[in-house]
């Protein structure tokens, strides 16, 4: 009898989230039209879209709405946003569904077929930026509250449903947030639909360790025509980035097959301009990896190996100026 009971409440949501196709799109579409590129790269923030998904949570009529504003000067409205909303069940532990509102920019819009903010749809596909990370699963989360409410489906633990700001820059004015302000329980569960298999079957039980190295490379300044008198910071920097690419591949090799790709990856990924012009040895540097690590390596040791070359760089390269020694300095943040 249960059993049968748990299949009619099964069938009666899902039924209703089939129902709710046009709602879906018509939210995913407007999610993409407002601009949530995440402010460390030179976009307005979450604000707008904050804004959009507090209307649709109270028109659906969840059961309780807080908002945690985190003060970032260079956000419109000089905040990042945070929004959890709770459908509550019978029980105090609480299932969450974490999504979160901020993108990363577009890039070259030469490379778009289409205005990356104007969303389109071709097929039974949407495209614009963010229509994947993570706006499928802002929808996903919104659809599922709509369901349960119109269904008065009776739950027996709460739904949480978390849209979080700075995901894509490491989260300092997010989930880091909600966790210093206690939003979660020990116990409680949580799914995070960042990713997925077009079938929908692909769920992951664990993270990859995540480290962002920012390297700055401090040499000398001088005109490309008198290379002795300065020292390139470019070359240098060129130099340990291509060593510690080589030493982390090697040392940190281990393959996991829980995860996809089944090993660490460590990808030199951003470089910021040294210089406009092509005759001048530019005497600062600045490149960035993203590093993602399996679980059984510790990221403080790829840091400790990280400053083990900076150190043996800074011994290794500089340039005499008359009686005065200048050697490299490189900065890892």
């Amino acid at each position: 009898m249960e059993g049968e009971k748990v299949r009619v409440l099964f069938n009666n949501i899902f039924s209703k989230i089939e129902g709710l196709r046009n709602y879906a799109i018509e939210i995913l579409c407007k999610l993409i039209e407002l601009n949530a590129v995440n402010p460390t790269y030179g976009g307005p923030g979450e604000l707008k879209r904050a804004d959009f998904i507090l209307k649709q949570l109270e028109e659906i009529g969840v059961d309780r709405i807080s908002r945690y504003d985190v003060p970032d000067e260079r956000a419109e409205g000089g905040i990042r946003p945070n929004i959890v909303a709770l459908l509550k069940g019978s029980e105090d532990k609480t299932l969450w569904i974490v999504s979160h509102m901020d993108t990363v920019p577009p890039g070259d819009l030469s490379k778009w077929h289409s205005d990356p903010f104007k969303p389109l749809i071709a097929g039974d596909k949407v495209y614009g930026r963010g229509a994947e990370d993570n706006c499928q699963a802002i929808v996903s989360s919104l659809v599922s509250a709509r369901a349960l409410v119109e269904t008065r489906s009776e739950l027996k633990l709460n739904l949480g449903l978390v849209f979080a700001a700075d995901e894509e820059a490491g989260s300092k004015y997010g989930v880091v947030e909600l966790l210093k302000r206690n939003v979660f329980r020990q116990g409680d569960l949580v799914i995070v639909p960042d990713a997925g298999s077009p079938k929908g079957d692909f769920i992951e039980i664990a993270e990859k360790g995540i480290l962002w190295l920012k390297i700055t490379t401090h040499g000398v300044q001088a005109h490309s025509s008198m290379p002795h008198k300065g020292l390139n910071a470019h070359r240098v920097g060129m130099k340990y980035a291509l060593m510690l690419d080589e030493i982390l591949h090697v040392k940190y090799s281990e393959r996991d097959p829980f995860f996809d790709p089944p090993y660490s990856t460590f990808e030199p990924t951003r470089k910021e301009e040294n210089q406009q012009n092509v005759n001048t040895i530019p005497g600062k540097d600045v490149i960035y990896f993203d590093c993602r690590v399996l679980p059984k390596y510790s990221l403080d040791d790829i840091i400790s190996d990280a400053i083990r070359l900076k150190e043996l760089f800074e011994k290794t390269y500089y340039v005499k100026l008359g009686e005065k020694k200048i050697g490299v300095k490189i900065d890892l943040e």
